[in-house]
């Protein structure tokens, strides 16, 4: 398992206590290019997945308290990818597969042609391409790869 890149630990641990002072968490997950040793300080966002059965309101304070933490790095997405199933580092909780049922073949699949089909890769043509080459080695390896490896690829 990958460790958390040293810039982030900080900002993790903070991120992850004022977290739990708004809502009960049961796991806090870093993932992407962090997760798959990718991580590039200062261009690579930081993919946090925080589960909680927190109600809307709940749901509203975390996001309050994602914004008011400085994120170290380009940005924080506070998203949920099928990637997370393959890559992953707890920062709180069991890992990833003790949590969550493994993501069908068949839901990645459709998931990545909802992803091709986005109307807005007109305005990030070199986004559209990594996402393509993503999805081609995914669909040809079944592995996830970073940004930075489909970019060699594409």
């Amino acid at each position: 398992m990958a460790d958390v890149p040293a810039e982030l630990t900080d900002y993790l641990d903070e991120l992850v206590q004022r977290l739990s002072e708004v809502v009960e968490l049961d796991a806090v997950y870093l993932f992407g290019s962090a997760a798959q040793e990718a991580y590039e300080h200062g261009r690579s966002a930081v993919d946090v997945i925080a589960v909680t059965r927190a109600s809307q309101t709940e749901k509203e304070a975390i996001a309050a308290v994602a914004e008011a933490v400085p994120c170290p790095a380009r940005k924080l997405e506070l998203v949920v990818y099928s990637i997370a199933q393959q890559h992953s580092i707890a920062a709180l909780g069991p890992p990833w597969e003790e949590m969550f049922a493994p993501v069908t073949r068949a839901a990645v699949e459709e998931a990545l042609d909802e992803a091709a089909a986005f109307e807005g890769w007109e305005d990030d043509p070199l986004g559209a391409d990594i996402a393509a080459a993503r999805a081609r080695i995914w669909r040809e390896t079944g592995k996830w790869v970073s940004k930075a490896e489909a970019r060699r690829s594409a």
